[in-house]
């Protein structure tokens, strides 16, 4: 049944084991589903899902550009040390270092 889940947190946990299992072609399948999802999701409940989605498209997803946009947000709106520490591995992710260290401080 996880694979008619519409939660894309099921289908990225889905997608990775099916990774391992050497299906690489419908794991990168549920992946894309699980990123569309979550986009269709931050329309919805965008101050609800920012974390959400941006841990997927940090890791799963492979986006860490979008990770970056959406950590911005989530600092902006829960400041603290795990978001401002997220936010610091999103920025490392795509490369501003500089921007990383002043997350940290």
């Amino acid at each position: 049944m996880i694979e008619k889940t519409d939660n894309p947190e099921f289908m990225a946990a889905l997608a990775g084991v099916l990774d391992e299992m050497g299906k690489k072609p419908e794991a990168t399948t549920l992946r894309q589903r699980a990123a569309k999802r979550y986009e269709e999701l931050l329309k919805k409940h965008p101050e609800a899902m920012y974390w959400h989605a941006a841990e997927f498209f940090l890791e799963d997803g492979q986006d860490p550009k979008r990770a970056l946009e959406l950590l911005k947000k989530n600092a902006k709106l829960r400041p603290g040390a795990e978001s401002w520490a997220t936010l610091a591995s999103a920025e490392l992710a795509v490369g501003k270092i500089d921007d990383a260290d002043k997350s940290i401080q």
